[in-house]
């Protein structure tokens, strides 16, 4: 009972920080959590979890050559029977040279590594706190897993010093001097093909390809659950699309990266099959819905490589990874929700309100020419008149 209590009073204390739209369509809460995971001997997991803050919501004071601002971050792991399983709290020194980015959109990335037993579900309370300056924030999120046939997803990193940073975390002014991607992956299979894995690099500008790397790993250098990093070097690549493909038997996994002079952009086309068909025409999307998923993936990339889409197509994702990052719930992506789907097809509102009547409570999203309204059932938004 004290457990449950407990629970009850998490939840309470954790919502009221949770995220909510205002009229104005802004984002109030500014903390953003993510997380990978990876399956482990013995019936474990591994969850890396990655938080941010912009700079911009924190309050630095001016110390030696620079700025700093201090906060304390706290996390608190439930199970499925809300018995708290794992809590942990650190304090982080965030420094800043200039004034400036103080007052940027630049965020604060921390990263924290959790190793727990398998299990359906886990509850995860997320706690910043500016004590000297009396301001806090909170989030939650449910973190869920999934288990693997022969092949883990795959993430790309860069190596800097001993640390390897998540790709898509980093600052432009980070990316300028990467000149190596460190692809993240796992073989989860008893039996190791002989085969080994395989890993495509092409470079295509214009469709056309300039250059193509195959690496292959052999079974010897394989190990069922073991997490590997795979480096490859950028040098040899002028500006342009980097497709990296990871092909284990029947499994194909592809990252892609940008290279725009300097600067790195990664675009994982895979989140993009679902909410592709909310935009497609009738002859593309019966074209589309008989592929399989790695033809899907080539069918999104050749759909957005005209010229007069490209612009569009940076939009488009943008709005993917918004919707999959604000909307998601426990049981659908935040894309595949109907707020997700709205927000994909349309764009932020330019309103939205609140209304509550004997029928429930509803969501009103108003756009020029179009009004969407959504009612709470049991905590998620889903359609009422759309």
């Amino acid at each position: 009972m004290k457990s449950k209590l407990l629970f009850i009073l998490l939840l309470f204390l954790y919502s009221c920080g949770s995220n909510r739209i205002n009229p104005s369509g802004k984002n109030i809460n500014p903390i953003n959590i993510d997380y990978d995971y990876y399956l482990l001997k013995n019936n474990l997991v591994e969850f890396d979890i990655y938080s941010s803050i912009p700079y911009s919501e924190l309050i630095f004071k001016k110390y030696r050559d620079g700025f700093v601002s201090n906060i304390v971050s706290s996390i608190k792991i439930l199970d499925e029977g809300h018995k708290i399983i794992y809590s942990d709290s650190w304090s982080n020194d965030i420094n800043s040279d200039f004034f400036e980015n103080t007052q940027s959109s630049k965020k604060y990335i921390n990263s924290h590594t959790i190793i727990l037993e398998q299990s359906t579900s886990y509850y995860l309370f997320l706690e910043i706190n500016d004590y000297n300056n009396q301001k806090h924030w909170y989030k939650n999120l449910t973190l869920k897993f999934e288990r693997f046939e022969g092949l883990s997803d795959i993430k790309l990193f860069a190596k800097q010093g001993n640390i390897f940073n998540k790709l898509e975390y980093l600052e432009d002014d980070s990316l300028q001097d990467i000149d190596t991607v460190w692809v993240k992956y796992q073989i989860l299979d008893d039996e190791i093909d002989h085969k080994g894995v395989t890993f495509n690099i092409s470079d295509k500008t214009l469709d056309v390809n300039k250059e193509k790397t195959s690496v292959n790993i052999s079974k010897a250098e394989l190990s069922n659950y073991t997490i590997n990093f795979l480096p490859i070097p950028l040098t040899k690549y002028s500006d342009g699309r980097i497709f990296i493909e990871c092909i284990y038997k029947d499994n194909h996994k592809q990252r892609s990266i940008i290279i725009d002079g300097s600067k790195l952009v990664e675009y994982n086309y895979e989140q993009l099959i679902g909410p592709i068909e909310y935009i497609l025409n009738s002859s593309d999307y019966i074209e589309f819905v008989d592929l399989d998923s790695t033809q899907k993936v080539d069918f999104i990339i050749n759909y957005w490589a005209l010229d007069k889409r490209k612009d569009l197509f940076k939009e488009f994702y943008s709005r993917v990874e918004y919707a999959n990052k604000r909307f998601k719930n426990v049981i659908h992506a935040g894309s595949e929700s109907d707020k997700g789907r709205i927000y994909i097809k349309y764009g932020a509102p330019n309103n939205i309100d609140y209304k509550f009547n004997q029928t429930g409570e509803f969501e009103i999203w108003t756009y020029h020419n179009k009004t969407f309204i959504f009612i709470n059932r049991f905590g998620y938004y889903e359609c009422y008149k759309c």
